[in-house]
């Protein structure tokens, strides 16, 4: 059964080496976060840079535009007024289109930076979610389900003697599992 020392030290060895790989797991997913974050960041900082300096440009470029068209509509005013409604129609344009042009690249880029390859793939669909909720209820419940009721006495001997040798291989494993881990080992074993 499973109290045999030669158990009790390979689940030792499961559990520490479980240990061992979560953490390891652990420490490989915060440092490809970290990765992650950092060219989230730096694409923020480089577009906040772009923007700053496009904004610049489209005021010496609206400048000239109003000085290139003074002369011809009569006055700085009136070309003041037309470079102004051009920027209006741009913004209402690009507030029109702000789905397909800002919002969709952004959650592509952001979904390959995060998700990688999972990113191209279609999105879980909740049902099947909730499938394997059900399915794994229905596991735990046929795996704590009471027996079904002996027929005869043979039957009901075999399961209370079962039982008991399940129960009394259960605690031996438990101690020795603890005394492994707890620092108190016996003669006998060596970790």
């Amino acid at each position: 059964m499973f109290s045999t020392d030669k158990n009790v030290n390979t689940i030792a060895n499961i559990l520490l080496n479980g240990k061992k790989y979560a953490e390891m797991r652990m420490e490989n997913a915060e440092r490809g976060m970290v990765y992650k974050l950092t060219a989230v960041l730096t694409g923020l900082i480089i577009g906040a840079i772009v923007l700053l300096v496009l904004m610049i440009v489209i005021i010496f470029i609206s400048a000239a535009a109003v000085s290139a068209l003074e002369p011809h509509v009569g006055g700085y005013a009136t070309a003041a007024l037309l470079v102004g409604i051009f920027h209006l129609a741009v913004l209402t344009i690009i507030c029109i289109k702000r789905k397909a042009w800002i919002s969709t690249p952004i959650s592509k880029g952001l979904s390959l930076i995060f998700l990688g390859e999972k990113a191209t793939q279609p999105a879980i669909d909740a049902e099947k979610i909730a499938e394997l909720e059900r399915t794994i209820a229905a596991e735990y419940q046929s795996l704590t389900e009471p027996q079904k009721p002996a027929k005869n006495n043979m039957e009901r001997a075999l399961y209370a003697a079962s039982r008991a040798w399940t129960l009394a291989d259960g605690l031996i494993l438990g101690y020795k599992l603890y005394k492994k881990f707890s620092g108190k080992r016996s003669r006998r074993s060596r970790w």
